[in-house]
């Protein structure tokens, strides 16, 4: 049997008199809960993982919006709690199988129990308690539980008393969508460098020499595109068909292993790459090269990014719309074709 999330019917069963139930903690593909209870009005515990926490907790704390006597909201912060290894269906399970001894202090016979693993790696409890005192050895257990450890961990607890404070629960989903943010920003920077070490690492004077002594040598100049939009791509490439060699490149790591290959005579850059960005390129091409010759396509630069270009070696500056005209006045510019 299943029915959908219903928050409102949660705070007020109508059997309170009846024992607590179990239910099955995952989603159908209808987004119902599955109970093995038939009875739906019958209290629950409810274990919510980290795919529905914020969605579920935010639904709840709309039913606090009135002081509410007796409900708590405890927050917890296991050292080395990894949420995402409890998401699992064997270790969800398990857990779930130990709530109801873990939480057997808080749970009663009329009202619902709440946890949720948070996917910022924290856990939220919000049950019906009145004695808060009773409530630190609880959670501390639930803490050990999370963290395999049998001695309760140091664990940073907020107490959050409904009967006093009930709407700052509807913090709390916030906090976690803004830590996961935050933790979503601080890995790409962190991928950004690590990209931009491994270019500057492959891309030197002494890796360069071999291409930048054919450059000097070869007859037909060649230019590089690096363009991560395919369509402005293509429109570049077509325009210069006919007038000089090109090569193109969807981003930074692209564009390093091809001027690696080809040291070309010039390239038109955008700013707006997705490993790195295009500034960052500019630098470490001209550092690499100190003759590159980078020419900035403009389309979406700030002024302050273009001041910047230039400050780095960009050499000239191209915007939209892009033509065979403006393309062969470059090219002229540079010394890469003849005037006509």
């Amino acid at each position: 049997m299943s029915k959908p999330f219903n928050a409102s019917a949660l705070l007020a069963p109508e059997n309170a008199g009846a024992a607590p139930t179990l239910f099955d903690p995952y989603l159908t593909a209808g987004q119902t809960w599955q109970l093995k209870s038939p009875n739906d009005n019958t209290p629950q515990l409810w274990l919510i993982g980290p795919d529905q926490a914020i969605e579920h907790l935010t639904k709840l704390a709309q039913q606090f919006q009135t002081p509410t006597p007796g409900w708590k909201a405890l927050l917890l912060a296991p050292p080395g709690l990894q949420v995402a290894e409890w998401a699992t269906p064997d270790k969800f399970e398990l857990l779930y199988g130990l709530l109801p001894d873990v939480l057997k202090a808080t749970h009663t016979a009329t009202f619902h129990s709440f946890c949720y693993l948070l996917p910022d790696n924290r856990v939220a409890v919000v049950v019906h308690h009145a004695n808060s005192a009773d409530l630190v050895p609880v959670v501390y257990r639930l803490a050990g539980v999370l963290v395999g450890s049998e001695q309760a961990p140091r664990t940073n607890v907020t107490l959050l008393d409904l009967g006093q404070h009930p709407t700052k629960l509807a913090a709390w989903p916030l906090q976690v969508q803004a830590a996961l943010a935050l933790r979503a920003h601080q890995s790409e920077e962190q991928q950004i460098q690590a990209v931009l070490q491994r270019l500057q690492a492959s891309l030197t004077p002494a890796v360069l020499a071999p291409a930048v002594a054919r450059r000097a040598k070869r007859r037909k100049p060649e230019v590089m595109i690096v363009e991560d939009d395919p369509s402005t791509a293509l429109l570049l490439e077509m325009l210069l068909d006919g007038l000089i060699t090109t090569v193109s490149s969807a981003n930074a790591v692209q564009a390093a292993q091809n001027y690696e290959i080809h040291a070309p005579d010039l390239v038109l850059l955008d700013l707006g790459l997705p490993d790195v960005g295009g500034l960052d390129l500019l630098q470490i091409i001209r550092q690499a090269d100190p003759a590159a010759r980078v020419v900035i396509l403009t389309a979406t630069a700030t002024k302050a990014n273009l001041e910047a270009a230039r400050q780095f070696g960009a050499v000239g500056f191209m915007a939209k719309p892009f033509t065979r005209t403006k393309l062969q006045e470059t090219l002229q510019q540079h010394g890469l074709l003849k005037s006509r």
